[in-house]
């Protein structure tokens, strides 16, 4: 195989479209937060009818402190992962802004490598140096000592028709 280069439209939306699919970005839906929202509102639920019980028979305050501190360990469990969300928000524009900043992308491929220009910046890694890849209809991903997310956007089908194979083939072979 000879080395193909493949030009790349930058688009904000396109990587935004991949990295915050399945409501990965949305704060309370992503699968990062999701599951403590539930049990915190389980836990506010809990508390909620400790209180009424509390109050109607007068007695169960107990109940109340219990239901309380759950709540208020869920809270904290909520927060934490809100905050570990937003920390990747914040570098996944970050990135996206550093990216935008360049004027011309492009993507070479060879037999032996896998090269990134951006304006005068190349970085080549060696096939070999990838672990693992995920490939979609939206993107290919590409995991190794430098991780790739390429949107099928960025580029025309018959280009990513053969990036999707290409990739394919040399991390099933382990090249």
């Amino acid at each position: 195989m000879v080395n193909r280069e493949i030009k790349l439209t930058f688009r904000k939306s396109d990587f935004k479209e991949v990295y915050y699919r399945n409501n990965n970005g949305h704060l309370f839906l992503s699968s990062t937060t999701k599951k403590n929202v539930k049990y915190s509102c389980l836990a506010l639920t809990g508390v909620i009818i400790s209180i009424l019980l509390c109050n109607y028979y007068n007695e169960y305050w107990a109940i109340f402190i219990a239901s309380l501190f759950i709540f208020g360990f869920q809270l904290i469990g909520l927060l934490v992962s809100i905050s570990r969300l937003l920390k990747w928000k914040n570098s996944v524009n970050a990135f996206l802004d550093r990216t935008s900043k360049h004027q011309s992308h492009s993507i070479v491929i060879s037999d032996n490598a896998f090269s990134v220009i951006q304006d005068n910046n190349e970085i080549i890694a060696k096939w070999s140096e990838f672990k693992t890849a995920e490939i979609t209809d939206q993107f290919v991903g590409i995991v190794g000592a430098q991780n790739y997310l390429i949107p099928a956007k960025s580029m025309n089908a018959d280009d990513y028709k053969f990036l999707r194979d290409t990739v394919s083939s040399k991390i099933k072979n382990g090249l």
